[in-house]
């Protein structure tokens, strides 16, 4: 009896973390069109995939951070722009690296932080240590600094 009870509990097992790479997978593929959107809507035709990549990881974070998928027009521009003008700079010092070629490049971007405006009622509730940011007050009132790392 012991058996069968482990051997349901396996597939049960299986079936719940089968379930959540399928969710993973739909996430990641949200993403990639929340990504693809936004560039389309803020008119960028660069197809550069170095850049799409730097892109898809700094809005990751500005997502997960902000624990949403939506963003009005006026804020895709924004975020789009801060991460445009941070890219020019990550450019930049890759050409002009006296180090060389970066071998991995996704991974030298995922170290790259971005202080991103949020909203500070976006993290009502939400355990900094599971978007690994770190909050600065910038006033007293509703705004904050979120720093993604």
């Amino acid at each position: 009896m012991k058996q069968d009870w482990k051997h349901s509990q396996k597939e049960d097992d299986l079936d719940a973390l089968s379930a959540m790479i399928r969710r993973i997978g739909m996430v990641r593929t949200a993403l990639d069109m929340v990504c693809e959107g936004l560039l389309l809507r803020c008119g960028d035709t660069d197809e550069d995939p170095l850049w799409k990549t730097f892109f898809r990881i700094q809005i990751s974070s500005y997502l997960r951070a902000k624990k949403s998928f939506d963003m009005e027009t006026g804020e895709s521009y924004m975020i789009h722009d801060l991460i445009r003008d941070t890219w020019k700079e990550v450019q930049d010092y890759m050409e002009l690296s006296c180090f060389g070629p970066i071998e991995n490049p996704e991974q030298y971007f995922r170290t790259i932080e971005i202080t991103f405006p949020v909203d500070e009622m976006t993290h009502e509730g939400y355990p900094n240590e599971l978007c690994n940011a770190q909050m600065c007050q910038n006033d007293s009132k509703t705004k904050s600094l979120l720093r993604i790392v």
